[in-house]
């Protein structure tokens, strides 16, 4: 598979590569009171465009927090050394002021780095090592063992972020004899995700978030593709980022809606249409950072849909899926009720 990876820097600069500080103490370190920048660069598998390029940037306004402890610090205890929110700036770049750039004393550390990568989203704030994730957030988890070693130059932490929820991903395609138009324009694409409660929490101590163990009544939006390809031929996608799902035999699972307008051989006109199904559990339920690909097939009196294909959630090209999950479209679709 190719992969591409988002580059950050965030910029930590002072006038001098060590900064001498007098009565600093910071426990388990080698505290010689001389306080050094640090720098931090890293990378994330990205999102393919349409055009097979990839982005080679985190978006602007992505917040990002980064954390530093004592190394082996208990986190649900612990007061970080340094507690610092970034902006995702021009060219990808995570820039502050320097009257808030890191700096630490020679030793070793702990330091974690947590995301959100959607837009104007405050970086999540942790009590006790953790903090309720909900869906609808692409949450992105780092932890690095760092030596600070007092360099003649600002010291580089390289972070490799790592996606921590779910992505949900159905392609769909139409069977020979019907045409795809468009979306409905009233609630497209709709499902049931899982149901957080108080108790999925995300642990800033390794990123893991606490699988729910049912789903929400409530139907939330899916993220609809663009109608492409040409009458015949015409495909389509929608997608979810959700929080990892336990697998329970008797609890309900995610239920998925299409409203869709498709025009049947001999019809003059396309019609929308309704087609609800359910989302079988994969062995061992929606794991964190795994990518679930569905493929649903439109036909004259209803839609077949597959089985997940399971990968590691490393890009967000949408493949097939296998196995077969035959869904039924509901009584009086043809209304496009």
């Amino acid at each position: 598979m190719k992969t591409n990876h988002i580059l950050l820097t965030a910029l930590l600069l002072c006038a001098a590569a060590a900064c001498t500080k007098e009565n600093i103490d910071i426990p388990d370190t080698v505290d010689d009171n001389t306080l050094y920048p640090v720098t931090f660069s890293g990378g994330i598998d990205l999102v393919q465009t349409k055009t097979g390029e990839a982005t080679s940037t985190m978006r602007k306004n992505v917040k990002a927090r980064i954390l530093v402890y004592a190394n082996d610090a208990n986190l649900s205890s612990a007061t970080a050394l340094a507690s610092q929110e970034y902006t995702v700036g021009d060219e990808g770049k995570l820039t502050i002021g320097t009257s808030d750039t890191i700096y630490l004393a020679k030793g070793d550390y702990d330091i974690y780095a947590v995301a959100i990568d959607s837009l104007n989203i405050t970086s999540p704030t942790f009590t006790n090592g953790e903090f309720l994730a909900l869906n609808d957030s692409n949450y992105l988890w780092i932890k690095v063992d760092q030596n600070i070693t007092g360099t003649a130059e600002a010291q580089n932490v390289a972070l490799q972020f790592k996606r921590k929820a779910v992505m949900i991903a159905i392609n769909i395609k139409a069977a020979s004899g019907i045409t795809i138009d468009d979306w409905d324009s009233t609630d497209p694409a709709m499902i049931t995700p899982p149901d957080p409660g108080t108790t999925c929490k995300m642990k800033l101590s390794d990123g893991t978030i606490t699988a729910a163990t049912t789903v929400l009544t409530k139907t939330y939006a899916m993220k609809t593709g663009t109608v492409e390809g040409s009458d015949g031929s015409k495909t389509t996608s929608v997608s979810y980022i959700m929080l990892p799902l336990a697998e329970q035999n008797s609890s309900p699972v995610p239920t998925v809606t299409l409203k869709i307008k498709v025009k049947n051989t001999g019809e003059s006109a396309a019609t929308a249409r309704k087609y609800e199904t359910t989302l079988t559990y994969p062995t061992g339920g929606f794991a964190s950072g795994k990518k679930y690909t569905y493929t649903a097939t439109l036909k004259a009196n209803g839609i077949t849909f597959n089985a997940a294909k399971v990968e590691d959630w490393t890009d967000g090209t949408l493949g097939a899926g296998g196995g077969d999950l035959t869904p039924t479209e509901p009584e009086g679709t043809g209304s496009g009720s």
